[in-house]
């Protein structure tokens, strides 16, 4: 992972674009205009490709991790509902 920091651009950048090796993650996208100025900031990642598969797989289990605590909760909420009902 490379992080460029802040960037500027003249066109409006992708915020995910890939091509044979890295995937580019721009955020916080912002039109600019200022004195000398017009265009485009923002943060920008880049990922080897294996890297980026890497943290969506990650941030997948944890989004599964949180389904799964929702659900139960929801359930523990249904039950406690049921019984008092």
């Amino acid at each position: 992972m490379i992080d460029y920091g802040r960037q500027r651009s003249n066109v409006c950048p992708a915020a995910l674009e890939a091509d044979g090796e890295s995937v580019w993650v721009r955020e916080g996208i912002i039109q600019v205009e200022e004195e000398g100025f017009s265009g485009y900031e923002f943060s920008m990642v880049r990922y080897d490709k294996n890297a980026y598969i890497t943290l969506l797989s990650q941030r997948n289990s944890a989004l599964e991790a949180e389904l799964t605590d929702t659900q139960l909760a929801v359930c523990e909420l249904y039950e406690e509902v049921l019984g008092n009902g």
